[in-house]
């Protein structure tokens, strides 16, 4: 099973790590959906400790991506484990969204 929580430093931060399949991309969404109302729009999502990520997931990460460039925001993906970037070459995700390999790099990136 999945988990998911967002930390909320300057930057909020959702943090995915187990199984992220249809329920948790579900919570994820909700959790990011309220961000969003609240004027959140800048988000990095730490992708680490993810171990399985199913077509939901990737979905998940292309929407939220869309999303926050809809409405002028970023998003960064950080992190990604080294299966999850796989996916994300293979399914054509990694060249339409952004990607850093340290918090710091993505928070850099945030915030100039």
């Amino acid at each position: 099973m999945g988990r998911s929580y967002i930390r909320m430093d300057e930057i909020p931060v959702l943090v995915l790590s187990g199984d992220i399949g249809a329920t948790e991309v579900e919570l994820a969404r909700k959790s990011v959906l309220e961000l969003m109302s609240n004027g959140k729009m800048k988000l990095l999502v730490e992708l680490s400790a993810v171990e399985i990520m199913t077509s939901p997931g990737v979905g998940f990460m292309a929407s939220l991506s869309h999303s926050y460039k809809s409405r002028g925001g970023r998003v960064v993906f950080v992190r990604p484990a080294p299966f999850v970037r796989e996916i994300m070459k293979v399914s054509g995700l990694l060249g339409l969204v952004e990607v850093q390999e340290s918090m710091e790099e993505a928070e850099k990136v945030l915030t100039e």
